[in-house]
């Protein structure tokens, strides 16, 4: 005798997933090698083989090998695009083997949501993403419509099928995608997720703002827009004041807050990732508060545990081209920035007009010189990118030396080991060096570089509760350290 099938009445008024779909299902020891920004020029493979083998054997124990791709890959044989009048604060730009030169160092999963995706159009991000098709690094992030760029991407491997969901905080106005509507075809771009900082300061401050709302001759001149309320004001077009009763008078403090409906889209994108997958990874690209801050925006502890309540199992965070703290939720690793593992921006052979007669590098070289620095007739793209750079914010080590953090994990997804692998960009080498990843060495010339990058990202990591401890290794004659994370049982 057949069943019948439920009347209307019959059926339950909502249909849901049961909630194991946010669990895991991994082999046992699945390891994820993650990486930070890479800003990567031209092909560094047999580089690495020669100078650092170490690291690629790091990269070779990874089941998914991901990171951040942050330039435009373009074969200028086939390009028929041009660089955007905004981009995101340099043109970057690498070869078209990039791609599958880090495919053959074990890369195979990519997050494109950053603030560089745009710089050379919309063609070359569609040719980016068409050479890490042909390369095999499966990608998100990006795409012809805003569908497409909160899409979550796919790679499947012998222990688990992963999924990757990628956006950016950061961007220019003319990143974002679009859909289409009717008629109006879709924009390419960007996943975005758009936050507004609120200026938090004193009661005596914002009384100040008040009353200088009053007054007739300011309001002409257009800088106090509106006020709203006794506690909020919204001056000139984009800063937001709010009163923090506990603030002391001069101060002032940062308070993000994300869009909720762009909020509302990632989760449910993350969720059908998770639905779809045995593994889903986050990307975040972030530069707030600012690249020199160490701290980690207010918004995103909040946000990277909602991510993972509703489906992740890691967040790989980058922007700020430095490290910052590592947080431990529910047994999956919150990466809140590892920092760089290419910055090569410096050997870029080829840049726009616009970077040469930018109003900012101008006056540079009217205050510290040398004249004619900015002169292409003059200069080679080398010089003018070196000087930039020392004169410019990265001018330290800083920003040469990061992690790349080997993420083991048990077969319910939760951490089983978390290793952190102290890596140097070559900042104090030849400028064609400068930017590529080296395992960091103590017993170099830069006497215990690899512990002082290990204790710096323990301490970030303190706030979190997090504990790292140092260890050293040997590779042959040669002494470096490793950071492990305890994780609680």
């Amino acid at each position: 005798m057949h069943k019948r099938i439920p009347s209307p009445q019959q059926r339950p008024d909502r249909i849901t997933l049961p909630d194991s779909w946010r669990d895991a299902d991994v082999a046992d020891g699945f390891c994820v090698v993650a990486v930070g920004d890479i800003i990567i020029t031209h092909a560094i493979a047999d580089k690495l083989a020669r100078r650092s083998p170490e690291l690629l054997d790091i990269l070779k124990r990874g089941d998914v090998v991901v990171g951040n791709y942050e330039c435009t890959a373009i074969d200028f044989n086939r390009y028929d695009g041009y660089p955007e009048a905004l981009s995101g604060f340099s043109w970057l730009l690498s070869d078209a083997d990039a791609p599958a030169d880090l495919a053959s160092i074990g890369f195979n999963l990519m997050s494109r949501a950053n603030n560089h995706a745009l710089d050379w159009g919309a063609a070359g991000l569609k040719m980016t993403n068409a050479l890490l098709d042909d390369a095999g690094i499966a990608h998100a992030g990006t795409g012809g419509s805003l569908a497409a760029a909160r899409a979550p991407a796919f790679v499947n491997t012998a222990k688990a099928r992963v999924s990757l969901i990628s956006y950016a905080t950061t961007f220019e106005a003319n990143a974002p995608a679009a859909d289409g509507l009717g008629m109006v075809p879709p924009r390419p771009g960007l996943s975005p997720l758009r936050t507004t900082p609120h200026r938090l300061i004193s009661p005596q401050d914002f009384a100040v703002l008040k009353r200088l709302n009053e007054q007739e001759a300011f309001q002409d001149h257009y800088l106090l827009r509106t006020l709203h309320g006794e506690h909020s004001v919204h001056l000139g077009m984009a800063l937001h004041y709010r009163v923090d009763p506990n603030a002391a008078p001069g101060t002032v403090r940062i308070h993000y807050e994300c869009d909720k409906l762009d909020q509302a889209a990632i989760l449910r994108d993350l969720r059908q990732a998770k639905q779809s997958s045995d593994f889903t990874i986050v990307a975040q690209h972030t530069h707030e508060p600012d690249n020199q801050c160490i701290e980690v925006p207010n918004y995103l502890p909040a946000l990277a545990r909602s991510l993972v309540d509703n489906g992740a199992d890691m967040l790989c965070g980058h922007g700020p081209h430095q490290i910052r703290g590592i947080d431990i939720y529910k047994g999956k690793p919150l990466l809140y920035s590892l920092g760089n593992f290419c910055f090569m921006d410096n050997s870029m052979k080829l840049m726009p007009m616009d970077k040469w007669e930018s109003r900012e590098w101008l006056a540079a070289e009217a205050f510290v010189g040398p004249k004619g620095i900015t002169n292409p007739r003059l200069s080679t793209p080398a010089e003018f990118l070196e000087w930039k750079r020392v004169v410019g914010i990265f001018s330290e080590p800083v920003w040469f030396e990061s992690v790349v953090a080997e993420c083991h994990f048990k077969a319910d997804g939760t951490l089983k080991q978390l290793l952190l692998h102290p890596i140097q960009l070559g900042f104090a080498g030849r400028d064609a060096e400068r930017g590529i990843p080296r395992l960091a060495f103590d017993n170099d010339d830069n006497q215990q570089q690899a512990r002082r990058i290990l204790e710096r990202l323990r301490e970030l990591s303190a706030e979190f509760g997090t504990v790292i401890e140092i260890e050293t290794v040997q590779h042959g004659e040669r002494q470096s350290s490793v950071g492990r994370v305890v994780i609680a049982s």
